[in-house]
C-alpha cells in the first residue's frame, strides 16, 4: 500500500499532481497570506516516495498557481542539465542508517541500557488519543501551532494500517516519548513522534533514545534495509539523530512563487528564498 494512502484519508482535498490514474505526488490546497497554494500535505515529509524531480518540476513550471511548495522524498535529485527556470530547488537533507550492518554508537547503547535500568519500557500502542496527545505537547512546547483534529483523523488512518507501527516508551508507567514508524518497501521512516517533559530531563531523553534505538531493532528484524529518521531543521533534532550513527541523506524542496507574491514571501517566510545550508556529515 501507498504509505501516502493515510493522508489521503485523512486529507480527502489532497490533490494528485499530474496524471490522476499516476500521480507524481500529493499535495494539499491551501492558503498562505491569503495567496492560493499548493504545498506538501500536513505531517508529511514528502509529496510521495516515488514523486520524481525532474517531472515535478515541470508540472509545476506548467502550474499557476501562484504559490507551490513540494517536498522530495530522500535521494531524489534533479538531472544536472535540468534547467529550473523560475522553480527553485533547495537542498534539504534526513538522516539514514543503513540495518544490514547497523550497530548503535556505544554513548547511545549505554543510555538505552540506563533507559532500561531506570524503569523505561517500550510498549506497542495503538491508542490515538495518547499518541496525539504526546505529539502535540512537543509542539506547544516548540510554540508550534497544529490542528488537532486534522492530526487525529492522520494518526487513526496510520495506526489502521497494520504494517505500520506504533510505539510508546513507558517510565514508571508514565507515557514520556511515542514514535509512529510507517513502513514504505525496505525503508522504515520515523513519519511522527512526540515528547513529554519528565521532572529529570535525563529520564525523559534517555528515554526517547530507548524508544527510537527500539524501532531501529525491530526495523531491522522484520528486513527493513534502511530506517530513517525522517530529518529535522531543528539543530538539536538534526544533532541527536546524528548520535545515533545516522548519516546525511540529501532531499530537494521545490519552491516556485510568482513573481508579484515574491516580495512578501521573502519577508514573511525568509526560509522559502534563503535556503540554509545541508550539514556536511
Amino acid at each position: 500500500m501507498d504509505r501516502m494512502q493515510a493522508w489521503i484519508e485523512a486529507f480527502p482535498e489532497l490533490k494528485p499532481l499530474g496524471d490522476a490514474a499516476e500521480p507524481a505526488g500529493w499535495v494539499w490546497p491551501t492558503r498562505l497570506g491569503g495567496v492560493r497554494a499548493w504545498v506538501t500535505p500536513p505531517w508529511s515529509l514528502d509529496i510521495g516516495s516515488d514523486a520524481q524531480a525532474d517531472l515535478v518540476a515541470a508540472l509545476m513550471q506548467s502550474s499557476r498557481i501562484p504559490i507551490q511548495i513540494f517536498d522530495l522524498p530522500a535521494g531524489s535529485a534533479l538531472a544536472a542539465s535540468y534547467n529550473l527556470k523560475n522553480v527553485c530547488a533547495h537542498p534539504r537533507h534526513t538522516r539514514q542508517v543503513k540495518l544490514d550492518d547497523y550497530s548503535p554508537p556505544k554513548k547511545r547503547s549505554q543510555q538505552a541500557r540506563r533507559a532500561l535500568r531506570e524503569g523505561t519500557t517500550i510498549v506497542d500502542s495503538r491508542d490515538v488519543a495518547l499518541h496525539v496527545a504526546l505529539h502535540q505537547a512537543a509542539r506547544k512546547r516548540k510554540g508550534i501551532t497544529s490542528d488537532e483534529r486534522r492530526l487525529t483523523a492522520l494518526i487513526t488512518a496510520l495506526l489502521a494500517e497494520s504494517n505500520h507501527h506504533a510505539w510508546i516508551a513507558l517510565n514508571a508507567g508514565r507515557p514520556i516519548a511515542s514514535a509512529i514508524i510507517v513502513r514504505d518497501t525496505t525503508t522504515a521512516l520515523y513519519a511522527l513522534g512526540g515528547q513529554v517533559r519528565s521532572e529529570d530531563p535525563g529520564i525523559t531523553a534517555r528515554s526517547s533514545v530507548l524508544l527510537l534505538a527500539h524501532a531501529i531493532e525491530q526495523a531491522a528484524q522484520q528486513g527493513d534495509q534502511i530506517f530513517d529518521f525522517g530529518g529535522s531543521s531543528d539543530p538539536g533534532v538534526d544533532r541527536f539523530y546524528a548520535e545515533f550513527g545516522a548519516a546525511v541523506t540529501p532531499k530537494v524542496r521545490l519552491v516556485k512563487t510568482a513573481a508579484w507574491i515574491r516580495p512578501l514571501i521573502a519577508l514573511k517566510r525568509p526560509d522559502l528564498v534563503f535556503p540554509k545550508p545541508v550539514p556536511s556529515s
